[in-house]
């Protein structure tokens, strides 16, 4: 991209028409809030898979998650914008501030990764893929039980963020890194077993924060 500035705009609008759709979904046709609220999330992890050829320097990113927080905090005070965009992440009625931490958790690990784009595309898929799945699953099979940390979160959940951690990192490791087997499995395990560890204890969207960045603490052990 040539322009940091037109990137930053492309990704702006992208969450916001995405927004629009999502909650116009929720308010008109009864589509599930938990549903919609994870596949924006999904959505925008994927989008956030291109910084590392969108943005060659940091501080595009850094406007980038200002901006996004600023909308964020815009939705809480107005009704009007709530009405139409906030459906898609608040009709669920969950507490807290995951999409703020979600914008820090990208940011911070598009920082901590210093340009490494495989590491980058790892820690932001099982934020993206691990975290949707376990709470799809969760809701669907699990029964919620009291974490140590507070968070309320299912064996069914855990174990479907560990599966989709695992084959996320396995597949970044040994095919776009070109890891040997036998230590693309093993990091992958670290990477799962770390990273589900801290999406069980962490809840009030603290694990959209948390996640990716251990799983590029993760990595970087076992490389």
């Amino acid at each position: 991209m040539s322009s940091p500035g037109v990137a930053i705009a492309l990704v702006m609008t992208l969450l916001l028409a995405s927004m629009a759709v999502l909650s116009a979904g929720v308010r008109r046709f009864g589509v599930s809030p938990e549903s919609v609220r994870k596949l924006l999330h999904i959505e925008m992890g994927l989008v956030t898979l291109a910084f590392p050829w969108l943005f060659s320097a940091a501080w595009p990113v850094i406007a980038l998650a200002c901006a996004a927080a600023a909308w964020f905090g815009l939705l809480r005070a107005s009704i009007w914008l709530e009405a139409r965009f906030g459906k898609a992440l608040h009709a669920a009625g969950r507490g807290g501030w995951g999409e703020i931490w979600f914008t820090c958790g990208i940011c911070l690990t598009f920082l901590l990764s210093a340009g490494e784009p495989v590491a980058y595309c790892i820690a932001v898929l099982v934020l993206a893929l691990a975290d949707a799945a376990a709470a799809l699953v969760g809701q669907r099979f699990g029964r919620a039980r009291c974490m140590p940390g507070g968070a309320r979160k299912s064996a069914a959940g855990s174990c479907a963020f560990f599966v989709v951690a695992f084959a996320v990192a396995w597949i970044g490791l040994y095919a776009a890194m070109g890891l040997p087997l036998p230590h693309a499995l093993r990091a992958a395990l670290l990477v799962a077993a770390v990273t589900a560890a801290l999406e069980a204890v962490f809840g009030d969207g603290l694990d959209n924060l948390f996640v990716p960045l251990g799983a590029l603490a993760a990595l970087e052990v076992a490389a």
